[in-house]
């Protein structure tokens, strides 16, 4: 059996069971991503975007993504690129606002097949990249290693130095995303499942973290995932990239300021003063939108 597919089956029995729930789209992103109210304009990014080469009103495509991609090395790069440009644009805009505070969060693809890390993510900037590649080669040193003692299972011949580089990668990481290119509902259940274990690995790493958001790309479509202590709620209906690029620019401006981020703190904080009233009871960001969004259970399979 696959780790994807292990995952997947643990998440059955785990903490999620009953606790996975989607929410009508719309709402979901109106009360986590309200740009309107952080002195963003969605249409005018977008008009940046068009104006500077990266999507194409005419033919309804952003210039780096394929349609209908076939495999996920096809779709790393570009997507990274994609966010990276919208990512720009915002800054642009927002630069001689003093009162939005800045998140520095880039977008990374990497190569390589470690289930263990997303390929892609939005990260704090700067070290990362260097990070990561550091880890990819200290893998590769262990193999070799590993190969010469002939998987001796007396001696862990994996360095403290990659342990550490680790906890620190994971601790920039502050949006997971998951890729896929089959649209079956087994893949997306597995997809989903994965993703988790991303945002539950950034938990253990993060202490102080109260959510975390990811995205699930399926091809051209994407959902978006809240998840905290209480469970994992996500978008019922995806969105195509390129159909709705406003929406994809409004999911990644909204990582890039924090005033966004505050909203959504905010309902955990409010909350969080319940939580107090009623000890032992967690209620955060995921039990809130599940309330006002009239949320509905998902399954990840029998």
């Amino acid at each position: 059996m696959s780790d994807i597919h292990e995952t997947a089956d643990n998440l059955r029995d785990s903490w999620l069971r009953g606790n996975i729930f989607t929410v009508n789209t719309d709402l979901f992103l109106s009360n986590i991503f309200p740009l309107e109210n952080d002195g963003h304009n969605v249409n005018s990014l977008l008009d940046t975007l068009c104006s500077d080469g990266h999507y194409n009103r005419a033919q309804q495509q952003w210039t780096n993504l394929l349609p209908t991609p076939e495999n996920i090395d096809d779709l790393l790069a570009p997507f990274a690129s994609v966010c990276n440009a919208i990512r720009d644009s915002c800054m642009a805009m927002i630069k001689d606002d003093v009162h939005c505070a800045r998140m520095p969060c880039h977008w990374y693809a990497r190569s390589g097949r470690d289930s263990k890390r997303p390929r892609i993510f939005g990260a704090l900037d700067s070290p990362s990249q260097r990070i990561m590649d550091d880890i990819d080669r200290r893998r590769s040193t262990i193999e070799v290693l590993e190969q010469e003692a002939h998987h001796s299972p007396s001696e862990n011949p994996e360095p403290d130095e990659k342990t550490r580089l680790l906890d620190v990668w994971w601790q920039r990481v502050q949006c997971p995303i998951e890729m896929i290119t089959e649209n079956d509902e087994r893949s997306f259940s597995d997809a989903v499942g994965t993703l988790c274990r991303y945002m539950r690995r950034i938990f253990n790493r993060q202490l102080n973290r109260q959510f975390v958001i990811g995205l699930l790309v399926c091809g051209a479509d994407v959902t978006v995932w809240l998840c905290d202590k209480s469970g994992l709620l996500g978008t019922s209906i995806p969105f195509n990239v390129h159909k709705s690029p406003e929406t994809l620019v409004r999911v990644v401006a909204a990582d890039v300021t924090t005033q966004a981020c505050a909203v959504r703190v905010g309902h955990y904080n409010a909350n969080d003063t319940r939580q107090s009233q009623h000890p032992g009871l967690y209620m955060g960001p995921c039990h809130t939108q599940r309330r006002l969004c009239l949320a509905i259970p998902y399954s990840l399979g029998d």
